[in-house]
């Protein structure tokens, strides 16, 4: 796992930023838009899912979903992560690192970056997105977003071939919108027992034909 920070994302590329963090082995983008650049030109169309989120429908690449629920985020992430993509969590305080390798998500190929600033929010995306396959944004990192930064981040992720992860209202239309409607866990009684497994139920909405439209449920 790479922890960045948004400043340094967010200088110019000529002046290489020092992110050293004490006891990481911190990338710079450069270093990291290297590392991954063999994964980032690869031909496939859609994201490699897990096989218990495949059923969800394609995810393709070049396109922005809208998801709604931490845990369906971390089941998203752990086939491409997996699969040798890297990802980003940009002020996704509620995705939790434990949680997401109980999940199976590559913690080796995530990077996290704080929240940036309101006033750097979409050229801190904007570098991430140039750069790795898949990046997730948390809520309050969408809600900062107006709709022209919006529109450009959703052209550069079409260009580039990477799938942006909204956890909140994109401001402008997306791909496909996946919730969490309802949760289900086993192994809890009253006061007693322990959490085994946990289900969901997941409304998917969309355009186009990948949209596979309607409500689907994810076995813990």
């Amino acid at each position: 796992m790479a922890v960045v920070t948004a400043a340094a994302l967010a200088q110019p590329s000529r002046g290489q930023p020092s992110l050293a963090v004490p006891s990481l082995a911190v990338p710079s983008l450069a270093e990291l838009t290297e590392r991954i650049r063999p994964v980032a030109l690869a031909p496939a169309r859609t994201l490699a899912l897990a096989p218990e989120v495949a059923h969800l429908g394609p995810i393709r690449r070049g396109t922005v979903v809208e998801v709604f629920g931490p845990g369906l985020v971390l089941r998203l992430l752990a086939g491409p992560t997996n699969e040798g993509a890297w990802a980003a969590l940009v002020g996704a305080v509620e995705l939790n690192l434990g949680a997401a390798a109980e999940h199976g998500v590559a913690l080796a190929r995530v990077a996290v970056v704080a929240g940036p600033p309101a006033d750097l929010v979409g050229t801190v995306v904007a570098s991430l997105v140039d750069a790795l396959e898949v990046v997730v944004l948390g809520p309050q990192v969408v809600a900062e977003l107006r709709a022209p930064a919006a529109r450009r981040l959703t052209a550069r992720a079409r260009e580039r071939g990477s799938v942006v992860m909204a956890m909140g209202v994109w401001p402008e239309p997306a791909e496909r919108r996946l919730v969490v409607t309802e949760m289900a866990w086993e192994g809890l009684g009253q006061g007693w027992g322990s959490l085994q497994r946990a289900s969901m139920v997941v409304q998917a909405t969309g355009r186009g034909s990948a949209s596979r439209p309607g409500s689907y449920r994810l076995a813990g």
